[in-house]
């Protein structure tokens, strides 16, 4: 009879694939701010960088002069602080949403920081 096979209960970064629950990201709380939490983030998504930067080159081009920008799911506000020289340059607006209230009091960037789920916001 062979030994069942080893479980690892460490989270890698397919567990985040999904749609975190608001009870995930209420979590973020308990890692002590802004600055521990996105070293969390970084440690399980170790492409986080590479997505966030991606994301905001792709959408410099696109925002109008006077224009209004919304960063759905801000975290701390990663995107808003690359796409800042550009909306100060174009005046434009940037509304951040997220879900959980501590992310949503850590943001740190442009524009403002609303907690709503961006799927009822209007």
């Amino acid at each position: 009879m062979s030994a069942s096979p080893k479980v690892s209960t460490r989270r890698s970064a397919c567990t985040y694939a999904r749609r975190p629950t608001k009870a995930d990201r209420d979590r973020i709380g308990r890692f002590g701010g802004e600055r521990a939490f996105e070293a969390h983030v970084r440690e399980q998504l170790p492409w986080y960088e590479l997505a966030s930067d991606a994301a905001a080159l792709v959408a410099k081009h696109d925002i109008p002069k006077g224009g209004l920008v919304y960063d759905i799911g801000c975290s701390t506000g990663k995107v808003g602080r690359s796409l800042a020289g550009v909306l100060e340059e174009r005046q434009a607006r940037l509304i951040a949403l997220d879900e959980c209230a501590d992310v949503v009091r850590a943001y740190q960037a442009p524009g403002t920081a609303i907690c709503a789920d961006a799927a009822t916001f209007d």
